[in-house]
């Protein structure tokens, strides 16, 4: 079923009824909880040292369910499960309540050997984590080689990639007394997106899971007297951790227009371990959408992805910069849109030209879809014009 937004384009900024404060421009974007989700890829690198040990065991049963399942609960407990909280006083200002994000993580597993890699210490952490000078990825991160080797390669999707790393001078220790004398940082970090570098990568350092999977599944049974069935709950709920991580992937942060960093206790993207951290306000679902039209984050959306709506643009409408979206277009009667750079659309959508509207495409212009093909998906009236200028 498609369903129907009248879309303003994205118009600059509206202003607040009191003072003169400027509304964001992801406020204007189309979206609304009966749109399908969008799938982004994520590519999770599993790192080891050469020898083949340092980290999950895939070929064990167990710790292969475990990851997982602590893979799959971002998308089943947190992005499409979030939850209303009992008083938004200090959240947010709004009544309405989205319990779904609308996106959905596709995880790939890829095993990597490779010593250096392995060890989160060579980007200038110490071994004590008391400074992370290095800790969080970047263009100049310990493991650009790595990531732009993955990143480039033409057998792996473009992704998020995601790099389970380990602190190499507490390792062995750990592992032999299976968690019992666990003192490893326990944080995570991203990027942010860019409009600036549509295809730099994105990425996630995620330290010392398989460390902390020890943690729960020895030492927290003895130190709480309960089972490895309740302590599993507690290692996958640290997946929130990770959509929160993702969360900076699309571009949020800790603060936004409606409360300061950790102020909002049931924000996903509070840094305090023991708040709920299951809600996100619409608007800052509204921003990962928008970013998600905008910055290197389009290259890892699935090719499929289509929110199977219909966006009706009813103004004269000018795209002149690189942009993709993932719904069907409908330029209503005599109205004219504009295109002078590269517009990506899903290979399954259409473009519904009314009476007297038209396409005029300068420059660079031109629409190809998801896959790198000519977009032909056009549906004219017989007054309606597609321009080559």
């Amino acid at each position: 079923m498609r369903h129907l937004a009248v879309l303003f384009f994205f118009s600059a900024f509206w202003l607040y009824s009191f003072g003169q404060k400027k509304i964001p421009e992801h406020y204007s974007y189309q979206l609304d909880q009966t749109y399908n989700p969008l799938n982004i890829r994520a590519n999770v690198i599993v790192l080891y040292r050469t020898d083949g040990t340092g980290n999950f065991d895939l070929e064990d049963e167990e710790e292969k369910a475990l990851l997982d399942d602590y893979l799959e609960y971002v998308n089943k407990y947190v992005y499409s499960d979030l939850q209303k909280p009992p008083d938004l006083t200090g959240c947010y200002t709004g009544t309405d309540f989205w319990p779904d994000a609308k996106i959905r993580i596709k995880f790939n597993i890829i095993k990597v050997r490779n010593n250096y890699a392995w060890d989160y210490l060579n980007s200038g952490t110490d071994a004590d984590d008391k400074k992370l000078l290095g800790f969080s990825p970047t263009e100049k991160w310990y493991l650009k080689q790595l990531d732009d080797s993955i990143s480039n390669a033409s057998d792996i999707p473009k992704g998020i990639n995601i790099y389970m790393t380990m602190n190499g001078a507490k390792f062995d220790r750990i592992y032999k007394d299976k968690g019992m004398s666990y003192d490893v940082v326990d944080k995570a970090a991203a990027q942010f997106p860019s409009n600036r570098n549509l295809q730099r990568s994105s990425q996630v350092h995620l330290p010392n899971r398989y460390l902390k999977y020890l943690l729960h599944r020895y030492k927290l049974i003895i130190e709480y007297e309960t089972t490895w069935e309740k302590t599993r709950w507690w290692h996958l709920g640290d997946a929130k951790g990770l959509a929160h991580e993702f969360g900076h992937n699309f571009g949020l942060s800790h603060a936004n227009e409606y409360h300061q960093t950790n102020t909002c206790q049931y924000s996903l993207m509070s840094q305090k371990s023991a708040d709920p951290k299951n809600y996100l306000q619409p608007t800052e679902i509204k921003k990962i959408h928008w970013n998600l039209t905008r910055t290197n984050m389009m290259q890892f959306v699935t090719e499929d992805s289509h929110y199977g709506a219909n966006w009706i643009i009813e103004k004269d409408t000018v795209w002149d910069k690189p942009r993709r979206f993932y719904s069907d277009i409908e330029i209503a009667k005599n109205i004219t849109l504009t295109i002078s750079d590269s517009i990506v659309l899903p290979p399954q959508s259409f473009i519904k030209l009314n009476q007297n509207s038209k396409i005029v495409f300068l420059e660079k212009g031109k629409i190809v879809n998801a896959k790198g093909e000519k977009y032909e998906n056009f549906q004219k009236h017989k007054t309606s014009k597609i321009i080559h200028e």
